[in-house]
């Protein structure tokens, strides 16, 4: 069994020789995997424990350098840096430790540490060995690190797997009170207390979970791409996350934080108070809604737009809260007279995205500039005018609802108001817009309505309604109260 384990669990060689010492003892590391899968008797945990094991083992053992001859240049653990320099050919793979050191005066070779390390590798281990680490009268060896001694035991390791399962799977007295003041707060979303109860749990799917459940190497940090992706780095000590939680309303020096979670979370939560504690769950909200689109769409929104999300998103949560329990009230909405026409300024904004990334907004005011609602949209499409058509349709569908039989719209796109009053052709319209031009003609068949050209200057609150919605993430949003006095 002994042998299959080895197998299985070390296919280099340096790992195989590291473990092939502490097999020889009474006591196989096989034990370990025993115990690591007791409460399991399928085979499938069986070797699920075992790649865990492997992957613990192999991030804890590193090469003590002696005569140089043994331990590779590239793709060995001898550095601290070591897992970003891999081995690209053969030749490459054939260098050791000693191929880098001149060994007439046991300097180091800068030429052949920039080429294969390049500038910033070769600096980096002239700083941080000054002096050469051979040891010419010792071979080299490789040691675990975890001891003091270096040497491998079934003790040691038995305490690294122990304090793995503490941190991710934390039951103390501590963390069930968080985990109540966090899922009996009125202020946060449900999303976002189920949110927060993973992460307090450490049950995000992130590389440390992977490597704990299933062995898989890790793949790095996708916001900055540091080696290590775990709870704490990936919402506090990233680089990404320093500078959102920096920039925000809270000022947070993350880096100054403990780096368990729930450290991090008793040590903010005896000092915020309702409004700090929304703040901070959609910063954290966000960061991760981040992290995901890095993942699997490729981009991500700069510091300063997560925190202006999240400051907007903070926002309408208090006055949602504040209009359900009774403290606001909405004001009626303007109603204009009746003899007066309503005017609808609509604007659409559009930004080339792979897809596009749109936004839209309308803006109803009667003959003398009063407010009576305003909208706006996010969404995606092909072109500026399909932004504008959306937008448009959109629009005219809203007017429709309410019952107004004269409207007058306003845009100060003098293209598409050609195009909608059939004076202009629709060959320089995208063959994939035609399917909502339609529909907007069909909606706008209608005596009482009119389209008009403005100036951009007289339709400067939709254009910014517009380019606000463009980062926006929910698809509808709507108000029916006037936020601002007048145009």
């Amino acid at each position: 069994m002994n042998k299959i384990v080895l197998k299985v669990q070390f296919r280099n060689h340096s790992i195989l020789q590291g473990v092939a010492v502490c097999c020889s003892s009474e006591q196989p590391i096989v034990n370990i995997v025993i115990w690591e899968s007791k409460r399991a008797r399928k085979c499938t945990a069986l070797w699920r424990a075992l790649l865990r094991v492997r992957q613990v083992l192999q991030n804890n053992v590193q090469w003590q350098i002696g005569n140089g001859d043994t331990c590779s240049a590239l793709g060995e653990p001898w550095h601290d840096m070591w897992a970003h320099y891999q081995p690209q050919n053969a030749y490459q793979r054939r260098l050791t430790v000693a191929d880098l050191i001149n060994r007439s005066d046991g300097s180091w070779n800068t030429t052949k540490l920039i080429e294969l390390m390049g500038f910033h590798g070769a600096l980096y281990l002239a700083i941080t060995y000054p002096h050469t680490p051979l040891r010419n009268n010792y071979p080299d060896r490789l040691i675990f690190t975890t001891n003091t001694n270096g040497q491998f035991t079934l003790k040691g390791a038995y305490r690294l797997l122990s304090g793995m399962n503490a941190q991710l799977s934390p039951q103390s007295a501590q963390m069930k009170t968080l985990l109540k003041k966090i899922w009996y707060s009125e202020g946060l979303q449900p999303k976002v207390r189920l949110f927060l109860w993973k992460v307090l749990k450490c049950a995000l799917p992130l590389d440390q979970l992977f490597v704990y459940r299933f062995g898989k190497q890790p793949q790095g940090c996708s916001l900055c791409g540091a080696q290590q992706e775990d709870v704490t780095h990936t919402l506090f000590k990233c680089d990404y996350a320093r500078q959102v939680w920096l920039s925000s309303s809270l000022g947070l020096r993350s880096d100054a934080l403990p780096n368990e979670v729930s450290a991090i979370f008793t040590q903010l939560f005896s000092h915020f108070d309702a409004h700090q504690l929304k703040l901070f769950s959609a910063i954290i909200w966000n960061l991760w809604k981040q992290r995901c689109k890095m993942v699997f769409e490729g981009k991500k929104l700069c510091p300063a737009s997560v925190n202006h999300v999240t400051n907007s998103t903070v926002r309408m949560l208090e006055q949602a809260l504040m209009v359900h329990s009774g403290q606001l009230s909405l004001p009626v909405p303007q109603q204009p007279c009746s003899d007066s026409e309503i005017y609808c300024h609509i604007d659409g904004s559009w930004v080339d995205k792979g897809f596009g990334g749109s936004g839209g907004a309308y803006v109803l005011t009667d003959s003398e500039g009063c407010l009576m609602e305003y909208g706006c949209f996010s969404g995606n499409s092909h072109s500026p005018i399909h932004s504008e058509i959306l937008t448009f349709k959109a629009a005219v569908a809203k007017v429709r609802s309410k019952g107004i039989g004269s409207c007058s719209f306003l845009t100060d796109c003098a293209d598409f108001c050609l195009i909608l009053k059939g004076l202009a052709s629709v060959d320089s319209v995208d063959w994939r817009c035609f399917h909502d031009l339609l529909d907007l003609k069909c909606l706008f068949n209608h005596s009482g309505f009119t389209c008009n050209f403005v100036g951009r200057d007289s339709n400067c609150l939709a254009d910014s309604i517009a380019k606000y919605a463009r980062f926006r993430e929910v698809s509808t949003v709507g108000f029916t109260f006037p936020i601002f006095p007048n145009l």
